[in-house]
């Protein structure tokens, strides 16, 4: 390793060790050209002797490309300058490596299990790389003389450098041909043959990973913070070392909330506990255990009402249990609603089958299947908890009926709201409104325009909502959601709907119905009917036969062709209405030959179903089915639109709209 350590920076041109940076700018990229900024002499003075050493060295020639990149400097804490080029527009059109960078953890656990440890620092490691012949024009960089250089060697600032240089390491390093290959290192920085070694803001060694101290003291050091950007930079310092302190998640629990939009400035004694208390955490942090593969490891776990937390255990070969890793995290706001018994599951965390092969085929015999569930769940209700936040109304609400998420808010009730308390309620992280004691709760949607157009979307222009008008689509929206001046809002975009202003039925003047007897109880009465004169689907069928029971108003719809006969329909009468609600005592339709054949009477005579024909002039009578199959034509006109010919696929859709529609002769669905 002698030839390998130098107080010296190299001062001749690199060899080629096999690995060039090359520079692949995305398809269409013209020029990447910045205008160079002013600077102080001082600044001027700096860069134009850094380019002539370069020159000098071999590292730079003097550069005709079209591309430029400005230069300036900056100071460094030994009182130095150090140059800095602007790559900007060069790294926005440069397309990424795809060379990752060992994750720091991995490198961690591949260096356990040694007894002494060494560092390399090398000097200027960048100029030691060639940069491919072909790409040199595009480092070209600009100084404050005018002069123009660009660079033979891979400079700093390029976005693709990192992954480059780590390639260099790995391709002289792994075969450990770094004397073949000389590297320039800095004796200075170099550490050998020691017990501990500070590695990426930790410090590795024989018995652990420790925090680094410099980064501790600087934490506990920390003044208090005068302001949320005080506290975000001291947070953010702090969540980096968090992997060694325990409970560090529900330590910090306060603290996060200062940093919320739109929170106020409020530092009291429960976040100056949680500021103390990190730092005593941190400054007290035991060193972590390299994990030994062949004994067996433990996992502690457990959650409060704001954070969850575990930690990784082994015992080493003295028979102590050692620390492996923390982990810890606040829990999120629908989380907090969890029972106790499910605190603790959140602390686990689910891996994916193809990385778990033997528990995952073990679990899946399918001998041990004895049925298969799968749930729905909606996001709208996760969304409405989430907006929570951002209403101002919400909470104050949230604040006054006890919800702990929201209880250091500085939102306070109005008169007006206050005296309306009692229709409000809380459960489930969720905000419940009843206007009267009886009405069943329904969810308070907070103000945010994005939530409740997707709310009114999913009732009114989705295929099962059927595009309905305003009075059907407001019951439909108010069965589960409240927000203020919901009526409005249904009504404002039912008109801006252009499906239902194009399809919506004209008003027209209707005759004096005769109504039929009222039926005692629900499938008791059915009324049918059929709608024909519709484009032909793939089966060739062209209409639709309406079953309605005459008292709920639950309407059974079924795709038929012109061609059906009696038979055929009592086949669909059987399947759509028998099957699922038994034999009517009457039903109600037109004389219609299909209705009225040998085939069709003798099937309900025999049954026992008493057959009530009305007058062929007035279909009126059955004024009800006759509303039905305008409204069915209405809603297969604004769903098929575009698609006329799959209108028999839509036709479940349009039945669950139909019965998931409040009737307002009878209140209910």
């Amino acid at each position: 390793m002698r030839g390998l350590v130098s107080n010296e920076p190299p001062s001749g041109f690199p060899p080629d060790r096999g690995v060039r940076h090359e520079i692949d700018l995305s398809p269409g990229t013209k020029y990447c050209v910045t205008k160079p900024w002013p600077l102080l002499r001082e600044q001027c003075d700096v860069i134009d002797a850094f380019f002539r050493a370069k020159h000098e060295a071999g590292l730079m020639r003097e550069s005709k490309s079209p591309h430029s990149t400005p230069t300036f400097c900056v100071r460094i804490p030994n009182d130095k300058w150090r140059i800095v080029h602007a790559f900007n527009n060069l790294n926005a059109a440069i397309i990424p490596a795809q060379t990752p960078i060992p994750r720091k953890n991995v490198l961690q656990n591949n260096m356990m299990g040694s007894t002494l440890y060494s560092a390399l620092d090398l000097v200027d490691g960048y100029y030691q790389l060639l940069m491919s012949a072909s790409d040199i024009p595009l480092t070209a960089v600009s100084t404050p003389s005018g002069m123009p250089w660009e660079w033979l060697v891979m400079p700093q600032g390029l976005s693709n450098a990192p992954a480059a240089f780590n390639r260099l390491v790995m391709h002289l390093f792994r075969p450990n041909r770094a004397c073949a290959e000389p590297l320039y290192t800095n004796v200075e920085k170099c550490i050998f043959g020691a017990e501990e070694i500070p590695f990426r803001g930790c410090f590795v060694g024989k018995r652990g990973l420790r925090a680094d101290p410099a980064k501790v003291k600087a934490i506990v050091e920390w003044p208090v913070p005068r302001n949320q950007k005080d506290l975000r930079k001291w947070l953010g310092l702090a969540n980096y070392l968090h992997k060694y302190s325990e409970n560090y998640a529900e330590m910090a629990r306060p603290l996060p909330n200062l940093l919320k939009k739109d929170a106020e400035w409020r530092w009291n004694a429960e976040h100056q506990h949680a500021f103390e208390a990190i730092k005593d955490s941190l400054l007290h942090a035991p060193i972590l255990a390299w994990p030994v593969p062949d004994r067996p490891f433990s996992v502690v776990c457990d959650a409060s009402d704001f954070a969850i937390g575990c930690a990784l255990l082994q015992t080493d070969a003295e028979g102590r249990e050692r620390v492996i890793a923390f982990e810890s995290r606040q829990r999120k706001a629908a989380a907090k609603n969890y029972p106790a018994y499910g605190k603790g599951l959140l602390a686990m965390k689910y891996k994916p089958g193809k990385q778990n092969a033997l528990a995952d085929a073990l679990s899946r015999r399918p001998d041990y299947e004895l049925a298969h569930v799968t749930a729905v769940a909606s996001s709208i209700l996760d969304l409405i908890r989430a907006s929570y936040a951002s209403d101002n109304m919400c909470v104050a609400l949230l604040k006054v009926l006890g919800c702990k998420e929201f209880e250091d808010s500085g939102k306070d009730l109005s008169v007006r709201l206050r005296a309306r308390l009692h229709r409000y309620g809380f459960n489930g992280g969720l905000l419940y409104h009843s206007t009267r004691s009886d009405d069943p709760p329904r969810v308070v949607v907070p103000h945010d325009d994005d939530l409740t157009y997707r709310i009114l979307y999913e009732a009114h222009d989705t295929p099962v909502g059927g595009h309905l008008g305003r009075e059907k689509t407001d019951c439909s929206v108010s069965l589960h959601y409240w927000w203020p001046n919901l009526y409005k809002w249904v009504g404002t975009n039912v008109r801006t709907c252009e499906t239902y202003q194009r399809v919506k039925p004209a008003p027209h003047a209707t005759a004096t119905l005769a109504s039929l007897p009222v039926p005692s109880g629900c499938c008791q009465s059915i009324s049918m009917d059929f709608v024909f004169g519709l484009p032909p689907d793939a089966a060739g069928n062209t209409g639709v036969v309406v079953f309605i029971d005459r008292l709920s108003k639950m309407a059974h719809l079924a795709a038929v062709p012109d061609t059906i006969d009696g038979e055929g329909t009592a086949s669909l009468f059987l399947d759509r209405v028998f099957r699922q609600h038994g034999l009517p005592e009457t039903v109600v339709f037109d004389r219609d030959p299909r209705f009225t054949s040998k085939f069709w009477t003798s099937i309900f005579a025999g049954l026992g179903t008493r057959l009530v024909m009305f007058t062929a002039d007035h279909p009126q009578t059955d004024g009800q089915t006759e509303r039905v199959n305008r409204v069915v034509e209405d809603v297969l006109r604004s769903i098929c639109a575009r698609t006329p010919n799959r209108w028999s696929v839509m036709l479940p859709r349009v039945e669950f709209a139909l019965n998931n529609d409040v009737y307002a002769s009878t209140g209910y669905m």
